[in-house]
């Protein structure tokens, strides 16, 4: 499962790993940069997806129509689905009970929201209460990253920093990648193996390239200097030789195409994929097909909606994590300020989680969660972790007598 999980991601991204290092290449890159530059710009896409898996098949086709600030980093968009068919019956999406009305998305920074509407709708076709997933008295869902950017360090600055360095590594890549130019249009094509390593090894250049900024996220994530070199080296092993070779033969027949015409403050951005996957005896057939007419306008106020429940990444995790209930004897609890504690080493024990303890930065960590960093408070010589810490890990307590 792991081996499918892998391909089907992988794949997905090289779908877009479509620049390279000759001369046409550094061509294109700088006008993406230009355009990059672009205070404000109002896109319109035409997007076709299929999917084929042991015999059924899933087809269909949606316009997007979007405005977005990226210097501000807000964004509205709506998304229409115009056509759905399933192993090729044509399906109604104007009429109950397949149903799906436009789909209204915005950004505000952090803040994503998703029209609840669009809940409801596949709520209906599945025949569950859509209230047993999420609150749906708004008319939107909002999911704000603000405490997960806050816990991996990083400003919106260094966000946007790291997105502009993204232009200067493609343009000094060592990577082969073939572009070619007719008038002002540009054309890149690759197949199975290309992407393969025009993937994996522009990956690897990115790593090396933002070691210094991805540094100083780690480092106010509270990790050493040594924990920050082994998270480099995993991260650039990831994409070394060794996944390479596993996810070859599991794409052999793919190929993707993208093309990209420039003219006066506008482009359009023509891309398609056919992907297949292959692993064991199992099969998919995914196709993707997106054409985008982008152009340059004047900057504007984004009126953003006001009837939202909002959640954080905290409630995120705590809604798709199963919960484990661990017993905690009452005697082995202590009450600071109305907030439980339980014993840190010894309750995470009974779920086999262990605790390290990092003596430079003075940070405690879960050690199978990636050395996540977890807050404690000592007493008598015994770490305790508060039971709403751990609830927030799917971890809820049942403090016995």
């Amino acid at each position: 499962m792991k081996k499918k999980v892998l391909a089907l991601l992988v794949t997905f991204v090289m779908m877009f790993t479509m620049v390279g290092c000759n001369a046409q290449g550094v061509e294109l890159i700088n006008e993406l940069k230009t355009v990059s530059t672009w205070e404000a710009m109002e896109t319109k896409s035409n997007l076709d997806v299929s999917f084929t898996y042991q015999g059924e098949s899933f087809k269909a086709n949606a316009e997007v129509v979007s405005y977005s600030n990226s210097k501000d980093l807000q964004m509205e968009a709506t998304m229409t689905i115009k056509n759905v068919e399933f192993s090729g019956q044509k399906i109604d999406v104007t009429k109950a009970p397949f149903k799906i009305s436009p789909i209204k998305f915005y950004m505000d920074g952090m803040k994503f929201y998703v029209s609840t509407s669009f809940i409801k709708d596949v709520a209906a076709m599945a025949g569950v209460d859509p209230s047993t997933l999420v609150d749906v008295s708004k008319d939107y869902l909002a999911l704000d990253l603000t405490s997960a950017m806050e816990m991996s360090g990083m400003s919106k600055e260094q966000i946007t920093k790291l997105s502009s360095q993204g232009f200067d590594i493609y343009a000094n890549s060592k990577v082969e990648v073939p572009v070619t130019k007719k008038d002002n249009t540009y054309t890149v094509e690759l197949k199975d193996s290309q992407l393969v390593d025009a993937f994996f090894d522009l990956c690897a250049e990115a790593i090396d390239a933002q070691a210094a900024t991805l540094t100083e996220t780690y480092k106010a994530m509270g990790l050493t200097d040594d924990q920050i070199k082994e998270a480099l080296a995993q991260a650039k092993a990831i994409y070394g030789p060794e996944t390479k070779a596993i996810i070859k033969p599991m794409v052999t027949g793919s190929t993707a195409k993208a093309s990209y015409t420039f003219n006066k403050d506008s482009y359009v951005a023509d891309m398609s994929a056919a992907i297949k996957v292959a692993v064991d005896k199992e099969k998919f057939d995914i196709s993707v097909a997106e054409k985008s007419e982008v152009k340059k306008v004047d900057k504007k106020a984004i009126t953003f909606p006001t009837s939202v429940k909002v959640y954080t990444m905290e409630d995120l995790m705590a809604m798709t994590t199963p919960s484990q209930v661990i017993e905690v004897a009452q005697k082995d609890c202590i009450v600071e300020k109305g907030v439980t504690y339980v014993p840190l080493k010894a309750t995470l024990a009974k779920v086999g989680l262990t605790v390290g303890y990092d003596s430079k930065a003075k940070t405690t960590y879960i050690k199978e969660l990636n050395n996540m960093p977890i807050k404690s408070i000592v007493k008598k010589g015994v770490s305790y972790v508060s039971v709403d810490q751990l609830a927030e890990l799917g971890l809820v307590c049942e403090i016995t007598k």
